[in-house]
């Protein structure tokens, strides 16, 4: 049976880092799929934007920035986004493993019906083990809504409180 744990938190609550320490926790060698989004710093370790790290692969690249930059072609919000960066990902979601990682679902996955498609459709259809989401708290009802998540951990609560169903 999929089991499916959904984070939710304010940005740079530690979203991220809580689904690399739940990664850490699983047995050497379980297959992965899915993406992080870390947050991606300067030389002067000023917030610049995201990149995005596939768990197929590993591989990483720059994904979004608060400023433009070469190959960031597309704006959504303040973000200025390399859409390359962005299907590249996106294929990390196609590959069958018994964990999905999706950090993180935003407007532009749930309302907008853009980016991270290939992700939404195999947390609908449950197509993992164990799936882990992370997930801004303005969106956090809606996809409590649509996945019915077996665990919450909303870390915007004191002690990191963990909702269980």
């Amino acid at each position: 049976m999929a089991r499916l744990i959904l984070i939710t938190g304010k940005p740079a609550s530690g979203k991220t880092t809580r689904i690399q320490r739940t990664l850490e926790g699983l047995p050497q060698g379980t297959p992965l799929a899915g993406c992080l989004s870390p947050a991606w710093f300067d030389g002067e370790g000023k917030y610049v934007g995201k990149t995005v790290r596939r768990l197929d692969t590993n591989a990483e690249r720059p994904l979004m920035a608060t400023k433009p930059w070469p190959g960031a072609t597309l704006e959504i919000g303040k973000y200025h986004v390399n859409p390359e960066a962005l299907v590249w990902s996106e294929e990390a979601f196609l590959t069958p493993a018994p964990v999905l990682v999706v950090d993180e679902i935003g407007p532009f996955e749930i309302q907008e019906g853009r980016g991270w498609q290939l992700a939404l459709r195999a947390l609908d259809h449950r197509q993992f083990k164990l799936g882990i989401v992370s997930i801004r708290p303005s969106l956090a009802e809606i996809a409590i809504e649509r996945w019915q998540p077996d665990e919450i951990v909303d870390l915007s609560l004191p002690g990191h409180t963990r909702i269980k169903k």
